[in-house]
């Protein structure tokens, strides 16, 4: 399970087909970074909303778990974001993400 936000620092750009997050992992990661291990489990775009489910792929090894840095992530659409509603549909309910 990962934390979805918008990444302050790429503003959402409505009219272009990639949207820019910061993920930030909740299992333990010894305060590492997800950089190489955030996947994409499910996009679904709709004419109303983009539904995403982003995931990090666990470490090997020993972890202690202090709380890891946000990972910027960029999501690649099908077709520009426009007026559509962007999604975290992987924790309940469903939430939106926004500023």
């Amino acid at each position: 399970m990962a934390d979805l936000t918008l990444d302050p620092a790429r503003p959402l750009a409505r009219t272009q087909g990639t949207v820019h997050l910061l993920v930030t992992e909740r299992a333990c990661a010894s305060g590492r970074a997800a950089e190489g291990r955030v996947r994409v489990f499910s996009r679904e775009e709709t004419p109303q909303e983009v539904r995403l489910i982003i995931g990090v792929e666990p470490q090997d090894g020993a972890r202690t778990c202090q709380r890891s840095p946000a990972t910027p992530f960029a999501v690649e659409l099908d077709a520009p974001l426009g007026d559509r509603v962007l999604k975290d549909v992987g924790v309940y309910p469903a939430r939106e993400i926004g500023p």
